[in-house]
């Protein structure tokens, strides 16, 4: 459904800006987008869409288009499949554990400027 696309999309762009936060806040700004870059360049062939992604939190109209276009599910899966991609080759850099650890920190981040919400939980 439409609504279900929209709140796909915003989980999207959600995660890919909270990647690009965290991971810039450990490699800088320079080696996330050639860490980015290169993930895209071979995720390409896995989901075209993706290849224009910054990740800087401006994808939202890409991503909803791509979404409607393509389908939530298949979004999804392309976003694991780019998570997976980004884990193997910080791994190559730094370890597969420290790299999994960087991008679960990474996407667990907050953006800049974002309130943290109180829990729900009592």
């Amino acid at each position: 459904s439409p609504a279900d696309n929209a709140a796909t999309a915003a989980v999207i762009e959600r995660v890919c800006e909270r990647l690009g936060t965290g991971l810039a806040r450990w490699i800088g700004p320079d080696g996330y987008r050639a860490l980015l870059r290169r993930a895209l360049d071979e995720h390409r062939d896995i989901h075209p869409d993706f290849a224009m992604l910054a990740c800087d939190g401006n994808d939202g109209a890409r991503i909803a288009e791509a979404v409607d276009r393509n389908g939530a599910e298949r979004l999804l899966a392309a976003l694991e499949s780019l998570i997976g991609i980004l884990i193997n080759l910080l791994g190559r850099i730094v370890g597969e554990a420290m790299a999994i650890q960087l991008i679960e920190q990474a996407a667990a981040a907050r953006p800049a400027g974002t309130p943290a919400t109180p829990s729900r939980e009592h």
